[in-house]
């Protein structure tokens, strides 16, 4: 059980009469009764010596949030090293500025947070930093529309004759901490970052790819199973592509 500050302030135990592993929808189940159980504790009246974690607060000038459920897109450009030698330094910058400008609407439009950029990568989250039951339903909307996007601008680059920007998307939906570092923006950190990069990298141009996750939060919605995959640094993961949302 974790505060919305972020501090540890208790442990939730579920047990059964027999060993069982939890499928995805169970752990989301979990993790909103979880969010249930830090709402009433932290609705009720403080004890006689005080709130424990106020001395640690005031110790840091750092301000961070812990959020159940939270979902991750990341986009990155296919073999954007090879635009960086064919195009003119200015003319790179203005494309790329040009398509984050794009992303930034369209992660607006469903409610996604742009995170920052890193390079020609690109990271947003939904359901940071105000929680959002459909986090997992917007942020795959968004990456949606990104593909749908860059796949309209490709077929105007090829007709004027010039080289298409390919794009990997990848969501993954987990729990997350958001917290801002002095004067630096909002960023986020937690697992559920790095699998959302790797299921990013994993992805095949011109296509969303999401956990199995973020796929029992979406509802309806038009996959192809792609079985489970290697994943750097991480166990095998469950991976699916995402055609359209029904």
């Amino acid at each position: 059980l974790v505060s919305a500050s972020g501090y540890i302030v208790g442990t939730l135990c579920v047990m059964a009469p027999e060993p069982k592993t939890l499928d995805p929808r169970a752990i989301d189940a979990l993790r909103r009764l979880a969010d249930q159980v830090i709402r009433l504790l932290q609705d009720a009246p403080p004890r006689a010596g005080g709130d424990m974690a106020a001395p640690a607060m005031q110790k840091t000038p750092v301000r961070g949030q812990f959020h159940s459920q939270a979902s991750i897109l990341f986009t990155d450009f296919v073999g954007f090293t090879r635009h960086t030698e064919a195009l003119e330094p200015a003319v790179l910058l203005e494309t790329l500025a040009r398509y984050f400008g794009a992303f930034d609407k369209i992660c607006e439009r469903f409610d996604l947070t742009r995170i920052k950029t890193i390079g020609d990568s690109y990271m947003a989250a939904a359901g940071i930093p105000v929680a959002n039951a459909d986090h997992a339903r917007d942020a795959v909307a968004a990456g949606l529309a990104i593909r749908d996007y860059i796949a309209a601008e490709n077929n105007a680059r090829v007709a004027l004759g010039e080289p298409a920007w390919d794009i990997r998307i990848g969501v993954h939906s987990g729990p997350a901490i958001s917290g801002s570092l002095g004067e630096h923006g909002i960023d986020i950190w937690g697992d559920t970052v790095n699998v959302a990069s790797r299921l990013e990298s994993a992805s095949d141009a011109g296509r969303v790819n999401i956990s199995e996750a973020t796929l029992t939060l979406l509802g309806s919605a038009t996959t192809e199973e792609r079985g489970t995959l290697p994943v750097k640094n991480k166990a095998p993961l469950r991976m699916y592509f995402v055609d359209q949302l029904n």
